[in-house]
């Protein structure tokens, strides 16, 4: 049996759950210190930026409207997509905050390959208009880390896999932000060249995290991942931005 990491990424998963005008500047806080989190386009055009406070948006674009991250809210999205995951792997594990892996190697016979895996998960996801990033790979950390960069491709070959790793931005791959800039220091820029040094030099050069995290990355080490269990009980409910009246119609024959 081959195996396989299926990786699914919802960026934004929860500024998208929230009905918003796409034309009306938006910004997702988080709830412990009101920095931007997630933003829409209309929010990008005036400047506005991941992780800048509040005060410097609102000054940037005076009209911007904003909402405060609910983290139970989006724990609960997430769990949502994982129930729907199951119809494609019998092995879910959520990655919080936006982020499922499935079990992907066991299920290519019973879907006719992984080209048809992949396809017909992406499709779901375009029919349900949830923007998504998705990537195989031959360990959980792999998958991940083609899936952030959106360098993901339908191939479990080792051989195709190999240069779509080596060619990842180390920034867009959710470093610790000191690792990040130790390897900036070094001039080291993508996942090829962090390769390149020995793993006993990373961890001694910038850290003990970062040579745990390339082990795992290269199956020498197992991910800590925790399989997701459907709960007993279901609930669902649809955050809006602005209070919403119910009415009700009655019409006869």
């Amino acid at each position: 049996m081959m195996r396989g990491w299926l990786y699914l990424h919802f960026p934004d998963l929860y500024r998208h759950s929230l009905a918003q005008d796409s034309a009306q500047p938006f910004a997702v806080l988080h709830a412990t210190d009101s920095r931007v989190l997630q933003l829409n386009k209309a929010a990008e055009k005036y400047g506005i930026a991941r992780d800048m406070p509040l005060a410097s948006a609102l000054y940037l674009c005076p009209e911007l409207h904003a909402h405060t991250l609910n983290e139970e809210q989006q724990r609960r999205l997430l769990e949502q997509r994982a129930l729907w995951a199951y119809q494609f792997s019998a092995q879910i594990c959520p990655d919080p905050t936006e982020g499922l892996w499935l079990e992907a190697g066991s299920m290519l016979s019973l879907f006719g390959g992984l080209d048809a895996f992949w396809e017909r998960i992406a499709s779901q996801c375009q029919q349900q208009q949830w923007p998504v990033q998705m990537a195989t790979g031959l360990t959980p950390l792999a998958a991940r880390w083609l899936a952030l960069a959106d360098a993901g491709r339908p191939t479990l070959s080792a051989a195709a896999l190999q240069p779509l790793l080596q060619s990842l931005p180390l920034d867009q791959l959710q470093l610790d932000l000191h690792d990040l800039a130790a390897l900036q220091r070094l001039g080291i820029s993508t996942l090829g060249e962090l390769l390149r040094l020995p793993l006993a030099e990373t961890g001694r050069r910038i850290s003990v995290r970062l040579m745990q995290q390339l082990r795992q990355l290269l199956g020498e080490t197992p991910l800590p991942m925790q399989r997701f269990q459907p709960p007993l009980t279901f609930h669902a409910d649809v955050p809006f931005l602005y209070e919403v009246n119910t009415v009700m119609a009655c019409f006869s024959r």
